[in-house]
C-alpha cells in the first residue's frame, strides 16, 4: 500500500495541477484503527482526540415505550443511520451483530473516512452507547460531533433519549 501511495505521489505533479495535492490527500485515508470496537474499553481513549464523540443513547427512557426490544432498537437505529445524512457523507454499514454496528462515513468531497459504532451492551438496562472518530487528524471541525447530534436528533423522535437527560 505504502508503495502505492508513494508512486502515486511521484506520479502527481503539483504544479500541473492546483488540486493535484488535495487530490492525493484525499486517497490517503488510514484504514480502520484497530482498537476502534466499542468494547475495547474506549472510555481510555477519551482525552486522546478532539475528533473523538461518545455517548449513552436509552432507547426506553423510563419504561415510557412500552417492551420494545432490542431488536426493534436495532431496527430503529439502523433505520435511522441509513436515513441521516447531515453532512452529505455516504452512511456504509460496514460491520452488523445481534449487539454492534459499525458504520464508515466517507466525506463527498476529500473521501476521508470517518468510523461511527454503535453497541448494546449486555443487561436489562436498555441503552446503546456510541461513538465516532475521525480516521485523519486530530481535528475533524466538528463533523463527528454534528453527525451524532443529527442522529441523536431523528432517534429522539422515536422516543429515545440521551442517558445524561433520563
Amino acid at each position: 500500500m505504502v508503495d502505492f501511495l508513494v508512486a502515486q505521489s511521484l506520479a502527481c505533479s503539483f504544479d500541473s495541477h492546483p488540486f493535484s495535492l488535495l487530490m492525493f490527500v484525499s486517497r490517503c485515508t488510514p484504514s480502520r484503527p484497530s482498537k476502534l470496537h466499542v468494547k475495547d474499553n474506549f472510555q481510555d481513549e477519551m482525552d486522546l482526540l478532539d475528533s473523538l464523540v461518545s455517548k449513552n443513547q436509552n432507547y426506553n427512557p423510563e419504561g415510557k415505550r412500552g417492551n420494545i426490544s432490542r431488536e426493534k432498537a436495532m431496527a430503529e437505529l439502523l433505520q435511522v443511520v441509513k436515513s441521516t445524512k447531515p453532512d452529505k457523507s455516504s452512511p456504509k454499514i460496514v460491520e452488523k451483530t445481534a449487539d454492534y454496528v459499525r458504520v464508515e462515513y466517507e466525506s463527498p468531497i476529500l473521501g476521508l473516512v470517518d468510523d461511527v459504532e454503535f453497541w448494546f451492551p449486555p443487561g436489562k438496562k436498555t441503552i446503546v452507547q456510541y461513538r465516532a472518530a475521525s480516521r485523519l487528524g486530530n481535528y475533524d471541525f466538528d463533523a463527528n460531533r454534528k453527525r451524532i447530534k443529527a442522529l441523536r436528533m431523528q432517534l429522539e423522535k422515536k422516543g429515545w433519549a440521551s442517558e445524561d437527560t433520563v
